[in-house]
């Protein structure tokens, strides 16, 4: 499927309406084919409404790009969605995602969000710590009683 939409500057349309036609476009496009999220995500960020293609970016699931974008795209609102993508994904077996979502946090200066993330990760490590003291008792515990 080709995108073929051509302006002209001879009709009355202004740019804004312009936008809005081909970001509706690309949307029905999206919803025929999940393979064109990608291309929202560029078109998008052409048009510089940055959160829109954060949010199209974020639906693609590639962390990778989701990453750079927020890292060159310098805005409070895309750090923190980043930061918050990532905090859904698996960042406790994974040191390089705390730290992009440390960063995040801190670039986008969401304090109370950091400090959130801060205790989800002081949870998860006295869980961690207890399991651990949990499986020391039973190896210490008699089995022949």
């Amino acid at each position: 499927m080709m995108l073929e939409l051509t302006y002209t500057s001879t009709s009355n349309i202004s740019i804004s309406t312009l936008c809005l036609f081909y970001i509706t476009y690309i949307y029905i496009v999206i919803l025929v084919n999940q393979a064109f999220v990608v291309a929202l995500f560029y078109t998008l960020n052409c048009l510089d409404t940055s959160a829109q293609a954060m949010k199209a970016l974020l639906k693609s699931g590639d962390t990778e790009k989701i990453v750079f974008f927020a890292g060159v795209s310098r805005q409070k609102d895309i750090y923190i969605m980043a930061a918050n993508y990532l905090q859904s994904l698996e960042w406790r077996d994974n040191p390089d995602i705390i730290k992009n979502i440390i960063g995040f946090y801190t670039k986008g200066r969401a304090l109370e969000l950091l400090a959130g993330f801060y205790d989800s990760c002081a949870q998860v490590k006295s869980r961690d710590e207890a399991m651990r003291s949990r499986v020391r008792v039973i190896d210490i515990w008699p089995t022949n009683v």
